[in-house]
């Protein structure tokens, strides 16, 4: 059986697909990827995953471009011949889905890892683009297997004329509880950490706002950005504004890192203050299982994680005077912490952990397979 994957980029797939990649070829499956290279393709390859490089720019949405990634990935399909193919994310899922139309020796399977900017922008171009998109997913989801990762998406597929037979909720790509273990280690000034790519929608200058309110308040907190800027996205936070509020003492920007464990586990608190359509924020669930509290948004996917005053707090989106108060009450709070740190990680045990969603996921090949 030969299992191809397409996912946008390669670093993607690492952090968040490879687990169950590996799973697969531990079945018997033979796994190639479909990816825009950067600079992980040898390192993906050494775990045994045939690499195939298909360039893209994520962000372009010029219908011309999309449609010659469409004719290259069919032609891609037309040589390898996979038994299942697994479109990760909205955009491989259009591509992949109508590179796949009418192929019927392969089972499609879709990702919906959330919908992103064109459903979460309120700007004139992205409600034009969501409602084509909504369209195309009603045409293509039809005949294919679709795992969303909230209650959200999946009313919304159900909503839209998806049939409910072909709509599977398992609730984010898992967390490994080997690896993010609760750390006993106690600063004496908390320390807030957000990790994310540095865009808008991620919430990232409300939670630099938050930041800035409650050291006018005089909290004592250190305030922590991890992620990479993501100049290729049309939402970047630009650097210059990281590094100005950084050398004013607002925050600490990281960039990105490949120890997130650690830095979690050297963290007092989680914090996204996210309004971008989430399917289940992969840090969150991380941060959970180190045992932290969380403060977030009650917004799509982010609720999945966090029931308000159990294991953390919710907050109104875009607003930080709410995140700064939220954050106040919980820095504040060392055992209110404690406690919700604890209700965090068994929250993840009995639900997230990355062993219960590879087994969900490897059923749903084998009933295809089947």
């Amino acid at each position: 059986m030969k299992l191809l994957f397409y996912v946008t980029e390669d670093w993607y797939f690492l952090s968040h697909r490879l687990p169950l990649a590996q799973a697969a070829m531990n079945e018997g499956y033979e796994v190639v990827l479909v990816t825009n290279i950067t600079s992980f393709r040898s390192e993906i390859e050494k775990y045994g995953v045939r690499v195939i490089p298909f360039s893209g720019d994520r962000k372009s949405i010029n219908p011309f471009n999309m449609a010659l990634q469409v004719l290259k990935l069919k032609r891609v399909i037309a040589q390898e011949k996979p038994d299942l193919l697994h479109l990760v994310s909205l955009k491989p899922m259009l591509i992949g889905g109508l590179a796949a139309l009418n192929i019927k020796s392969v089972k499609v399977v879709n990702t919906l890892t959330g919908l992103g900017w064109s459903f979460s922008s309120k700007k004139v171009i992205a409600s034009t683009i969501s409602k084509v998109l909504s369209v195309l997913l009603k045409r293509l989801l039809r005949e294919s297997d679709t795992i969303v990762q909230n209650e959200e998406d999946y009313q919304w597929l159900i909503a839209l004329g998806v049939p409910e037979n072909k709509v599977k909720l398992i609730k984010g790509s898992g967390v490994d509880v080997k690896v993010f273990l609760p750390s006993k280690s106690k600063n004496k000034v908390p320390v807030v950490t957000c990790a994310a790519r540095m865009i808008v929608e991620k919430g990232i200058l409300d939670f630099i706002d938050a930041a800035k309110i409650l050291k006018r308040r005089g909290v004592a907190a250190k305030f922590q950005l991890i992620g990479s800027s993501d100049a290729g996205n049309r939402s970047a936070v630009p650097e210059a504004y990281l590094i100005d509020c950084q050398e004013k003492g607002y925050i600490s920007w990281l960039g990105h890192r490949t120890d997130i464990a650690e830095l979690l586990q050297q963290s007092d608190i989680a914090c996204l203050p996210s309004f971008y359509r989430e399917g289940v924020p992969k840090v969150l669930l991380e941060a959970a299982a180190v045992g932290l509290p969380i403060v977030t948004t009650d917004w799509v996917g982010c609720r999945e994680v966090v029931q308000h005053g159990h294991n953390g707090v919710l907050v109104p989106i875009k607003n930080p005077v709410a995140l700064a108060d939220a954050l106040e009450e919980v820095i504040l709070n060392v055992d209110k912490r404690q406690r919700m740190g604890e209700e965090s990680r068994k929250m993840v045990l009995e639900g997230f952990t990355l062993e219960q969603v590879i087994n969900q996921t490897l059923y749903i090949y084998k009933a295809l397979a089947a």
